[in-house]
């Protein structure tokens, strides 16, 4: 594995040699490039998040470009579009706070599509959600 992550540092130019603190980092990317499989990076991925950090990744997206469109939110992670991402994010072990945590997010970044959530309120007061009845009393003794 040294003697891998050596061949590739060889390769690059001189003049940009990296420094004894970015060495070890360095050698870290290489491995994980080389020998982790997707499933063992999705664990890496969900331990870092427990604790707080997305490992030094850049996010899939910017805020902006993850809150542009009405329709969907593109994750972080991913860089696909969702209408929700409660679940997406549940695959990789994080909760609604974890993954505002993890990429410095507000308190109040939304977790689903606006369109979405106006869709689902529209159907709740539909169906008599939300509304306030009037007081029938207590049926009568019998």
């Amino acid at each position: 594995m040294v003697a891998a992550c050596l061949t590739v540092l060889a390769q690059g130019e001189a003049d940009e040699a990296p420094n004894d603190g970015e060495l070890g980092e360095l050698m870290s990317l290489i491995y994980i490039a080389a020998y982790l499989t997707p499933g063992a990076l999705q664990s890496i991925a969900r331990q870092q998040a427990r604790r707080g950090l997305h490992g030094g990744f850049p996010p899939a997206v910017s805020v902006e470009e993850s809150l542009a469109s009405d329709d969907h939110i593109i994750s972080m992670i991913d860089g696909r579009p969702y209408r929700s991402l409660t679940r997406h994010i549940a695959r990789y072990g994080m909760t609604p706070a974890d993954y505002r945590r993890c990429f410095d997010l507000e308190d109040d970044y939304p977790m689903v599509a606006a369109s979405y959530s106006e869709r689902r309120r529209a159907l709740a007061i539909n169906a008599g959600f939300g509304v306030r009845r009037a007081d029938q009393g207590c049926p009568a003794a019998a």
